[in-house]
């Protein structure tokens, strides 16, 4: 009986301690700490919520709760506690107590204390709500909700905590704050843009051509002047992180610059594509007429995918030979003349041929 004692024992404290033992990585002075792994060392972001997540996975940056920019509005205390990062939480026993922050980027994950009697908690961020719980088998320093899939922008969170059950452990903890690697909290003094404008709103380019578009963000001290750029049509052109336009095939696509910092400002440009010939031959090189004789000439214009393949005609010597839109030349007197195919889409490829009138 006390083998099997011994056994219940062991299992019961192997798993309570797996889930309290951690250990604590130094933070940057603005107290994060970025991912270099993900839970169970799995080649994707694994951790869901209720799983301990003593570090941040890969892609995520971790905030401790006492980072400035994280406000507190009703009884919240500080507690020191070996397990919790940085040795300390923050909680509170009081009801509607509220937690709230800005931040930018994609994905959310609090970090607090799971136990059985912790309470339910609310999280709005911007207009959606969500209901989350602290309730359940004790586990330190865990994931108590996350978010994955929202719009790479500022977003403005709120937690509240209606109701707080009174005893040893109906308290809400809060231990941290994971969000994207590549985002981050916001300054809630921060001056937000009022406008943005593109130095062009609309742009001519050929295949294979690069351009940079360049945006002005207002007013001069706005905080954050990060721009998203976007494609409408990422096949036909693409654009950079700093608006550098790559022409990939003839198309018409709008390149559109967005702020990040909660504003919702964009401006556009409407960019036309254009493939340019690289050739244009006629049918006849050399021609002899009579007066009053006619003749057609026949363009050809490479490749077959050219944007443009309208060509103009012109005569050296309209007087010798008149030619009209669709390469019909009429012979009127006795003489020399270059009648000439220009392509029209800017290139100045042209080909010519040279009629001799008797």
């Amino acid at each position: 009986m006390k083998s099997k004692f011994k056994v219940y024992l062991t299992a019961f404290l192997i798993v309570i301690l797996g889930c309290f033992t951690s250990v604590y990585a130094d933070t940057t002075n603005d107290g994060t700490e970025v991912g270099n792994v993900n839970l169970n060392n799995t080649t994707d972001n694994s951790a869901k919520v209720g799983n301990q997540l003593s570090h941040p996975e890969i892609g995520w940056k971790r905030y401790d709760d006492t980072n400035k920019n994280i406000d507190y509005k009703g009884d919240w205390l500080e507690q020191d506690h070996q397990y919790f990062l940085n040795n300390k939480y923050i909680y509170t026993n009081a009801d509607n107590d509220t937690v709230s922050f800005n931040f930018v980027g994609t994905k959310l994950r609090i970090i607090g204390s799971i136990d059985v009697g912790r309470p339910n908690f609310i999280v709005k961020i911007d207009d959606k709500t969500y209901n989350a719980t602290e309730n359940g088998d004790l586990c330190y320093e865990s994931i108590v909700f996350q978010e994955l899939n929202l719009t790479n922008k500022e977003h403005k969170v709120t937690v509240t905590v209606p109701t707080i059950t009174r005893g040893n452990v109906g308290y809400f903890i809060l231990d941290a704050i994971d969000i994207d690697s590549t985002g981050y909290l916001v300054d809630p003094s921060a001056t937000v843009a009022t406008g943005i404008t593109l130095d062009n709103t609309s742009l001519n380019m050929n295949v294979g051509d690069i351009n940079t578009l360049t945006a002005a963000v207002t007013p001069d001290n706005a905080t954050n002047k990060t721009l998203t750029w976007t494609s409408s049509d990422p096949s036909t052109a693409f654009v950079s992180n700093t608006g550098k336009i790559k022409a990939l095939k003839p198309g018409k696509v709008t390149i559109t610059a967005a702020t990040i910092d909660g504003s919702n400002l964009k401006a556009s440009c409407e960019v036309t594509i254009n493939k340019m010939a690289n050739s244009i031959t006629l049918n006849k090189d050399v021609d002899d007429l009579l007066v009053g004789e006619t003749d057609k000439l026949i363009s050809l214009v490479s490749p077959d995918d050219a944007t443009v393949k309208d060509v103009i005609w012109t005569s050296s010597d309209p007087a010798v030979i008149s030619v009209d839109n669709n390469g019909n030349i009429t012979a009127l007197k006795s003489g020399n003349a270059l009648i000439k195919a220009t392509v029209q889409d800017g290139s100045g490829l042209h080909a010519q041929c040279r009629i001799t009138v008797q």
